[in-house]
C-alpha cells in the first residue's frame, strides 16, 4: 500500500500564534493533528508535548517492543490499536504533570486526531473536537465523534447540528489530553478502500467550513492531497480565519482487495 499526503498548518487571521501543531513519521504510517488550549503560549507547550510524546512512544514501541500498556486493554480491538492509546494516554500524563508544575502552564491541554497505517487498514484515535474525514469518491463522513458540550446537546436532542453551529459555547470541550490525570481515548479501525482519504483537521478548519464545503474543494482539486491541504487553509482564512488552522491529508494507493472477516474493521 503506498501514500500520499500533505499537511498544513497556518496561525489563521485573529490570533498572534499557532498553538495548533501535528507530527508525521511515514515509515511509522503515524500522522497526527493536534490543537493546543489554554492561551498564553501554552496551547503551544500543551501540543508540542503531546506530538513529541506520541511520535517517541509509538517509535519505541516498533523499535523495542514494548508491550506495557497505559491503562486497560481493549479487547475489542488490535494490539497495535491499543499501543496507539497508550502512547496518547502517556501524552496526557506529560502535559499534565507540566501544567501542575509550572505556574504558567496551569490549565493547558491540547486536543488530537490520530491515525495509524497498517496493513489494509487504519486504527484511528482522537480526543477533543479536532476531527477525522473519510473522503470515498464524492463522498465526505465525519469519522470522528466530537468530545464537546454541544454534540452532547445533540445526542440528548437538546441542539439541533445547526444549531450546535451557530453556538457560541461550540468550542468548549468535555475531553482534552491533560486537563486531568487521566483521559478516555475513542480508537477505532477501519479497512481503507482503494482512493480513501483520510482529513485529519483542527476546528479551526471545520468552524469555518463546511462538511460539503471541505468536500467541494477535494473534488474540485481533483482530490491532490497537497492543493487540497493549501485550498481548505486558504479558504478558512478567507471566511474570517478566527482560530489557527491545521489540516493533513492522507491518500490510500495500492490497496489489497482482501476481504477483512475480522470483527474489527469496516467499510463505510
Amino acid at each position: 500500500m503506498k501514500l500520499r499526503f500533505s499537511v498544513k498548518t497556518d496561525v489563521g487571521r485573529k490570533r498572534k500564534n499557532n498553538e495548533d501543531n501535528y507530527c508525521v513519521d511515514e515509515s511509522l504510517g503515524l500522522f497526527v493533528v493536534l490543537d493546543g488550549l489554554g492561551g498564553h503560549r501554552s496551547g503551544e507547550i500543551a501540543s508540542k508535548l503531546a506530538a513529541d510524546s506520541v511520535l517517541q512512544g509509538t517509535r519505541d514501541v516498533k523499535k523495542f517492543g514494548i508491550s506495557a500498556l497505559i491503562g486497560e486493554y481493549d479487547d475489542n480491538l488490535s494490539l497495535e490499536a491499543n499501543q496507539l492509546a497508550s502512547s496518547i494516554k502517556l501524552a496526557n500524563q506529560a502535559i499534565y504533570q507540566v501544567a501542575n508544575e509550572r505556574p504558567e502552564c496551569k490549565g493547558m491541554s491540547s486536543t488530537l486526531a490520530g491515525l495509524l497505517v497498517l496493513s489494509g487498514r487504519i486504527v484511528t484515535a482522537h480526543v477533543g473536537d479536532s476531527r477525522i474525514y473519510l473522503l470515498r469518491d464524492t463522498s465526505i463522513e465525519q469519522i470522528s465523534e466530537d468530545h464537546s458540550f454541544v454534540q452532547e446537546q445533540i445526542q440528548r436532542g437538546i441542539l439541533t447540528p445547526e444549531e450546535a453551529s451557530q453556538s457560541e459555547l461550540k468550542n468548549i470541550v468535555t475531553r482534552a489530553l491533560g486537563a486531568n490525570e487521566t483521559v478516555e481515548v475513542s480508537v477505532d479501525e477501519f479497512a481503507v478502500l482503494e482512493n480513501d482519504s483520510l482529513l485529519l483537521c483542527s476546528d479551526g478548519l471545520t468552524d469555518m467550513l463546511s462538511d460539503e464545503d471541505i468536500l467541494q474543494v477535494y473534488l474540485q482539486e481533483g482530490k491532490d492531497t497537497e492543493r487540497t491541504c493549501t485550498k481548505l487553509v486558504d479558504l478558512a482564512n478567507e471566511r474570517g480565519g478566527r482560530d489557527n488552522i491545521t489540516v493533513l491529508i492522507v491518500n490510500f494507493k495500492g490497496v489489497t482487495k482482501k476481504r477483512w472477516s475480522s470483527r474489527f474493521f469496516k467499510c463505510f
